[in-house]
């Protein structure tokens, strides 16, 4: 089985005029970007047209249709009528392949799978790079086209291994070391969640990794609409179309009388032991730092002061955590309270705030009129979840604002805002150099009351 397009539609399009006026060609845009999943290098090939329909209202006149926008809609009639648009389902069994490639104008990358049967596509995408974009070296380029194409895929890989291609010897398992870049670590750190699901990220020359190219930097050159498809540089049978949305089908909570109290009790039990760990961490952290000797002379020496931190404070790890989907379902698994919540889930669904699917609960949450799933986290995995967002030398160790709201969209558990607030009260560094700068406040001097009438006080 597969997902195609509609062929009336695609008829209606073929069919269309040449634009002549700013309206037709925003009306041509809009028609062909549902297709976009299906056509490779739609960015390249759109960038044409996208130059002379970028028009604010006031610079309507400057619309000129040329010979390059011309090139565009005609190659974009020939690619709906000459190469086969559907895209295969994923086998959950089969290891994913994702190659990627990256050039001065933009990036893409390919979904696969190799089955006994065959490759099988299963997404293709693409993208222009902006102005800063294309700026980056050329090692963050290529970083950046693989961290965008796992973060689209993200949903649609799900927690299935993958393999990613790259023809970019310096990035060969980069995952796996440490790498240089500020800016390709940064990307590094927020797919860490996806690290233990990366088998390898292997060097594929640039001879050998033709489709990516194409996607990146390949542009037919005939205006013609008859070019036999055989020509192309592309290797693979078969073309993706877009991945669907986790979270389509999930309803919107509803609220309900709380009819069976003790899933409340429990989680607000579970809640009083996370926040009185998190407390006796607070209270452990604070008394270490009031054991700490401080120089009492306003003179002391900076560097004797860096040097008694550096040795008091613990040594800086750039190891990865593990929040793979795997991970949190075999953690709570082990769970005793979420365990307690899918069996009552399961037996009453009457419960519209969870939702339990391939055997994960997650919390569901209204944000700005849309449905979001948030993954209960293990009271295992609090803490390094905690580490991660907080005390990683990536992370920066923002105060409490910054750490919920990065927090809040990805992870839920019992009163998470009060375990956030007291984690990052019981950090070191944060206690040690986060400290108010503000002078201290005067003494009042208040004005004795005068003796007679127009005294000068």
């Amino acid at each position: 089985q597969c997902i195609k397009p509609n062929g009336d539609k695609i008829k209606a399009i073929v069919d269309l005029p040449t634009p002549k006026t700013l309206k037709e060609a925003n009306e041509f845009l809009g028609k062909i970007n549902w297709y976009r999943k299906f056509i490779p290098n739609f960015a390249r090939i759109a960038a044409p047209l996208h130059k002379v329909t970028n028009k604010t209202k006031h610079h309507r006149h400057e619309f000129k249709w040329g010979p390059d926008q011309q090139q565009s809609f005609d190659e974009f009639k020939r690619l709906l009528t000459t190469y086969p648009l559907f895209l295969e389902y994923p086998d959950l069994s089969t290891p994913f392949v994702l190659t990627t490639d990256a050039s001065n104008i933009g990036i893409g990358g390919i979904l696969r799978q190799d089955t006994p049967n065959g490759t099988k596509i299963n997404y293709f995408k693409s993208r222009m790079l902006d102005d800063t974009e294309r700026k980056y070296d050329t090692i963050e380029q290529e970083a950046l086209a693989i961290f965008w194409c796992i973060s689209e895929l993200r949903s649609y890989i799900g927690d299935s291994d993958f393999i990613i291609e790259t023809d970019h010897k310096p990035l060969e398992n980069f995952h796996k070391k440490q790498i240089n870049n500020k800016r390709v670590m940064n990307w590094l750190f927020k797919l860490q969640d996806m690290l233990p699901q990366i088998i390898a990220v292997k060097h594929r020359p640039g001879a050998h990794n033709a489709a990516a190219d194409y996607i990146s930097r390949h542009f037919t050159p005939s205006t013609s609409t008859n070019i036999n498809p055989s020509t192309t540089a592309i290797t693979y049978d078969d073309w993706p179309i877009g991945t669907e949305h986790w979270d389509e089908q999930v309803p919107k909570p509803q609220r309900t009388q709380c009819t069976q109290p003790s899933i409340l009790e429990h989680t607000c039990t579970a809640a009083a032991n996370i926040n009185a760990e998190i407390n006796a961490v607070t209270t452990r952290a604070q008394s270490k730092l009031q054991a700490q000797p401080r120089s009492s002379s306003p003179n002391a020496s900076p560097t004797s002061t860096t040097s008694q931190s550096t040795c008091s404070s613990p040594p800086i790890t750039t190891s990865l955590h593990d929040f793979s989907l795997s991970r949190i379902r075999s953690e709570q698994a082990q769970d005793v309270l979420i365990q307690e919540i899918i069996q009552r889930i399961r037996n009453n669904r009457r419960y519209e705030s969870f939702i339990i699917q391939h055997d994960i609960l997650y919390k569901l949450v209204s944000r700005d009129d849309t449905t979001i799933k948030l993954v209960y986290a293990p009271s295992k995995l609090i803490p390094e979840i905690l580490t991660a967002y907080h005390d990683h030398p990536l992370s920066g160790h923002f105060g409490t604002g910054r750490t919920w709201s990065m927090l809040r969209n990805i992870y839920y558990w019992p009163r998470m805002k009060d375990t956030v607030t007291s984690y990052i009260k019981s950090c070191d560094k944060c206690s040690q150099f986060n400290v108010d700068r503000r002078k201290p406040p005067g003494f009042l001097q208040p004005i004795k009351p005068p003796n007679e009438v127009f005294q000068v006080l």
